[in-house]
């Protein structure tokens, strides 16, 4: 099919052979190049997912090790080092 958009080369190799053997199984049909964008996309989706899921956890336990670090124990290191 005709596009402006620019085009990928991928190699086959066995893991991307694996990639789209499990492709066809949930996309049947079609030919191998809408698999790739396929599995292109959905990864994106789930490196989003991943990405959102790990900043939820990084905010759950943000300032939770306050107490281990009382004020000003920065100061009171380097002057240690000095």
């Amino acid at each position: 099919m005709a596009t402006t958009y620019p085009r990928v080369q991928v190699t086959v190799t066995p893991e991307v052979a694996e990639a789209l053997a499990r492709a066809r199984t949930l996309w049947p049909g079609r030919p191998a190049s809408q698999l790739m964008a396929s599995l292109a996309t959905a990864g994106a989706e789930a490196l989003a997912e991943q990405g959102a899921a790990r900043r939820a956890i990084l905010w759950e336990h943000f300032g939770s090790l306050r107490a281990a670090y009382p004020p000003r124990y920065l100061d009171d290191l380097r002057e240690d080092w000095s």
